[in-house]
């Protein structure tokens, strides 16, 4: 599981250094939305993001079940300014995600107070939110920790808070002596009594996922341990093949593999106000997923347009263990993206039953309307 802690980690600084982020997609499946697609592929109708779940190992457990998949949210963009200066965001890529490995993420600040004419510096960690298992973005209202260890500075060393988009999630972050001054959080689900926990202090204890009843999946060194004490992910790690080992029914031990391959990224959206990205090298994104049997998920990624060899990072088509495919293919100006805030603007999804066409557009001020149109043409 090297792999998969590795690019979370990489997710959890991009997160924490890229601060004046001007627009964004609302990942996953936020609550109250209205979602089409399938299992696979849940496309929220609000603003046509596309939130991938593939499946790589399932297993029951004591309280909690053991569910590790390939997920995010590869087909929203995001503009970002920095310096004056806005830019693409790289692709979101499908990564790893297991219920143990949740960490939140924040704004990191450092400054400092007066005291006695004296200066006491001290950092703050502020913008709490954190990925709940269904792949969605959740802030929280808490405030800012504070690991002034001087104590003249007045800060918080503990916060509480609750998510603000009416999910039944609660953060509570903790930063004193006792954790080094380094913050931990716990997200607990006030619906469920589930409750992860995630520490920031450098060899700090496992991640934990637990439930009211005690039952605890963990994290540790790139493994994950499920209800029943067992250990998945020992197996060899690299940053272009994450292998995930475990022991079936007769002891033998089988193994899955996911497979990462290198492509020039590059953008072609032409928007007014948002400049192309440059072609760029080396960008790793998951290609297939190899299961015991052999059967092979196959993962391939939108051409750039006018640039033969080149990806955009988005997904174009995802190819089953069955044989059956599912396509996209994104249309109209702008290769089919919003230019205010890098969401699909309209796009068409391919099965094997058909051709699904989506098209948002903007009514008047913040009222947008999405027309789906299915494969007989209703």
């Amino acid at each position: 599981m090297r792999l998969n802690a590795r690019l979370l980690n990489l997710l959890a600084v991009g997160a924490a250094l890229l601060t004046a982020i001007a627009a964004q997609t609302a990942s996953g499946t936020p609550p109250f939305s209205t979602v089409t697609g399938s299992s696979l592929d849940q496309i929220d109708l609000a603003n046509l993001n596309t939130h991938f779940n593939l499946p790589i190992f399932s297993r029951r457990g004591r309280g909690l079940p053991l569910d590790i998949s390939l997920a995010g949210d590869p087909q929203a963009f995001t503009a970002w300014t920095y310096e004056g200066q806005t830019y693409w965001s790289t692709p979101p890529r499908l990564v790893g995600i297991s219920p143990a490995y949740a960490p939140v993420y924040y704004t990191y600040t450092s400054t400092y107070c007066t005291y006695n004419g004296n200066e006491y510096y001290y950092d703050l960690y502020s913008n709490f939110d954190f990925v709940g298992p269904g792949g969605t973005l959740h802030y929280f209202s808490a405030d800012a920790l504070s690991d002034d260890s001087s104590g003249y500075c007045g800060g918080l060393h503990q916060t509480w808070g609750g998510a603000t988009d009416g999910s039944p999630y609660w953060v509570h972050g903790r930063d004193d002596s006792s954790t080094g001054w380094y913050p931990d959080f716990t997200v607990y689900n006030s619906a469920d009594g589930t409750a992860r926990t995630y520490s920031y202090e450098p060899g700090s204890s496992s991640p934990t996922y637990s439930d009211a009843n005690g039952n605890e999946v963990t994290w540790s060194s790139g493994n994950i341990t499920d209800t029943l004490g067992n250990t998945y992910g020992t197996g060899v790690g690299t940053y272009f093949t994450w292998e995930l080992p475990y022991k079936d029914p007769s002891g033998a031990t089988q193994n899955i593999t996911v497979n990462f391959s290198s492509y020039t990224w590059k953008t072609n959206f032409g928007c007014p106000n948002v400049p192309d990205h440059a072609a760029e090298s080396g960008l790793q994104l998951a290609s297939s997923i190899v299961l015991p049997d052999g059967e092979t998920y196959t993962i391939n990624y939108e051409p750039t347009p006018g640039y033969p060899g080149d990806v955009t990072g988005r997904v174009a088509s995802i190819t089953l263990p069955t044989g059956g495919s599912i396509s996209y293919a994104f249309t109209g100006p702008n290769d089919g993206i919003n230019c205010a805030d890098g969401s699909v603007a309209s796009m068409t999804r391919t099965t094997p039953d058909g051709t699904w066409s989506y098209s948002r557009s903007q009514v008047s001020g913040n009222h947008w309307q999405t027309t789906l149109t299915d494969p007989e043409g209703n």
